[in-house]
């Protein structure tokens, strides 16, 4: 398990997933997936335009 917050831990031990599974999809992604982290698309943007623009 990759989460790490103890609550939702004891949350998701409990069976709180299955009140869930109709509302939600999990995506199990390798640890750095950079081009599905959206995060990193965003970093790629704000470097792009402070390299061109010196500015944001």
């Amino acid at each position: 398990m990759i989460h790490r917050s103890s609550l939702f831990v004891i949350w998701l031990n409990e069976g709180g997933i299955d009140a869930l599974k109709d509302k939600i999809e999990l995506f199990f992604l390798s640890p750095y997936s950079s081009d599905l982290n959206q995060i990193e698309r965003i970093w790629w943007f704000l470097r792009k335009k402070l390299q061109t623009t010196g500015k944001l």
